[in-house]
């Protein structure tokens, strides 16, 4: 099961907690456009490939489309796990006026 969270109550857990996993599935060109601190690149076609911290995930890409994606198919490999949506994806996290980093310098 994945669960959904809104760009606020991310920011908030953030600021509180880190004991979760940030990962963002977009491709390597839109990760490095501009991306939420702490969060690690893993595309949505590398998902299957995942080694996961027993802890929670939070997953997030553009619009939230490929998120949702990438968050069942890490529900049926993980079916303990705990994850999360961030619903509406970067574009929710910049409407919401939240901070993003850059880096055009990524391997």
């Amino acid at each position: 099961m994945v669960h959904t969270i809104s760009a606020p109550e991310l920011y908030q857990w953030m600021q509180k907690d880190n004991s979760f996993c940030l990962v963002d599935v977009r491709e390597k060109e839109e990760f490095q456009a501009g991306y939420i601190e702490g969060a690690q690149l893993l595309p949505l076609h590398q998902v299957h490939q995942a080694q996961l911290p027993e802890r929670p995930v939070v997953l997030y890409c553009r619009s939230g489309k490929r998120s949702d994606m990438a968050g069942q198919l890490l529900s049926a490999q993980y079916p303990n796990g705990e994850f999360y949506n961030l619903e509406g994806g970067i574009l929710a996290w910049q409407a919401s006026k939240l901070p993003l980093l850059q880096s055009e310098n990524l391997p």
